[in-house]
């Protein structure tokens, strides 16, 4: 499960990766919400075949 928040003015990302590990990533100052959204399902996307890697993005 995953969910959006926004905290000082910016969009994060909450959710678990393939290990069971909590991730969060911080998007940069001026994400709409949707583009939070489109983000968070790339993510979930990639979650579900296996294929997510941190990287550094926001």
């Amino acid at each position: 499960m995953a969910c959006i928040a926004k905290r000082r003015g910016r969009y994060v990302i909450d959710f678990y990766d393939n290990q069971g590990k909590r991730q969060r990533q911080t998007l940069k100052k001026g994400t709409t919400k949707k583009k939070a959204r489109e983000k968070l399902r790339e993510i979930e996307e990639q979650l579900s075949i296996g294929n997510y890697e941190r990287c550094q993005t926001g």
